[in-house]
């Protein structure tokens, strides 16, 4: 039997195609599952009566708990009878009792839908009773939680409010780390990662640690993370809070300041320039540092203040856009800001009111 020979050429060609093949038969596979599982996630949408009443029990207390005086305490704060939960005490009932995973009667409370109001009462109930907020429990798809941790990424912030105020909470507990295997490790970062910047500045100011250093390749703290993740509200309120700028100048922050960035985004988006705020404070500290906006863009120091020119006849890149004129004119007065809409506009005006405490430096 006489074998084939192949030249090295053809050996190249079939290595190559085998590379291309092999990931494309791949996505095919996985595409095939994503679509069979959308298939069957639709199917389950029409629920039978029995699926509909495991849905509407799904967080039912005696899940969760063992104990039969346990469920009927959890049972009567949920429906705020704190008489019959004060008598469940008297006779042994542990307001941090610890089921399934480590859940006590405060987290299953935060864990349930009920009507809102209904659940604040029942929460400041178990603070005042002693509710501990950093008992860990281990959830099943989301790894470690704690009531602080829960209600630093609730976006009402009544309920953060609420357990920092019990004194509850201590000093040391406010930085406590929930357990490998779980992103965003304190309560701070989850607060951060959920973009809750009303929660992030009152942890703030209960003392959490404002340069704890998340995970990854460069130890980055607070400060540098939010600025490469362009974050800019964060890294200014950091900046204002003594964050520790010089550690973070060589992981991400001074080069994610330098980056050439759109600032009309940042305008509309947040109402204000907070990339040019930090860019601000950093050059009051004494920091060289340039301030790259986009080629269509610059700003101009007048009376003391960051004003913003756009010219509509450029790109972003800065080549000229046919049939539109080269000039350079303020923000404020180009067709982009006209086609803001009012509310859009508003913002922006209550923002430039409150932020502008750092107008002794000036662009150069």
């Amino acid at each position: 039997m006489e074998i084939k020979k192949y030249s090295k050429t053809k050996i190249i060609i079939i290595i190559f195609m085998m590379v291309i093949t092999i990931p494309l038969f791949n996505f095919f596979i996985m595409a095939t599952k994503e679509m069979w599982g959308f298939y069957k996630y639709l199917q389950e949408q029409v629920m039978t009566p029995q699926e509909r009443q495991e849905y509407i029990h799904r967080f039912d207390a005696d899940r969760y708990f063992s104990d039969a005086k346990v469920v009927e305490f959890c049972n009567a704060i949920r429906d705020n009878n704190f008489q019959k939960a004060d008598e469940l005490i008297k006779q042994g009932v542990d307001v941090n009792y610890q089921g399934e995973g480590g859940i006590t009667p405060a987290l299953w409370l935060l864990r349930k839908t009920d009507e809102r109001e209904q659940k604040k009462k029942a929460l400041k109930y178990l603070l005042d009773k002693g509710a501990n907020p950093i008992i860990l429990y281990k959830t099943k798809t989301r790894g470690y939680q704690t009531v602080l941790h829960t209600v630093a990424q609730h976006k009402d912030l009544d309920y953060l409010k609420m357990v920092l105020e019990s004194g509850n909470v201590k000093k040391e507990g406010i930085d406590l780390e929930l357990p490998k295997g779980t992103l965003k490790k304190t309560a701070l970062t989850q607060s951060y990662s959920s973009d809750r910047f009303e929660n992030f500045t009152t942890l703030l100011d209960y003392g959490a640690n404002k340069d704890y250093i998340m995970n990854g390749v460069e130890h980055q703290t607070l400060l540098a993370r939010s600025a490469t993740a362009n974050l800019w509200r964060y890294t200014y309120e950091l900046l204002k809070r003594e964050s520790d700028y010089e550690y973070a100048m060589e992981r991400g922050l001074k080069r994610s300041i330098e980056k050439a960035y759109d600032a009309t985004w940042q305008i509309e988006s947040r109402g204000v320039d907070f990339h040019l705020k930090s860019w601000q404070f950093l050059k009051a500290k004494g920091i060289d540092l340039k301030l790259n906006l986009w080629p269509n863009q610059k700003y101009t120091e007048e009376n003391g203040k960051y004003v913003l020119y756009i010219n509509e006849g450029l790109d972003t890149k800065g080549n000229k856009i046919e049939n539109k004129e080269d000039k350079w004119i303020k923000y404020k007065n180009s067709t982009l800001y006209k086609n803001l809409s009012e509310k859009q506009r508003e913002k922006i005006k209550q923002e430039e009111q409150t932020v502008y405490e750092l107008q002794q430096a000036i662009v150069k």
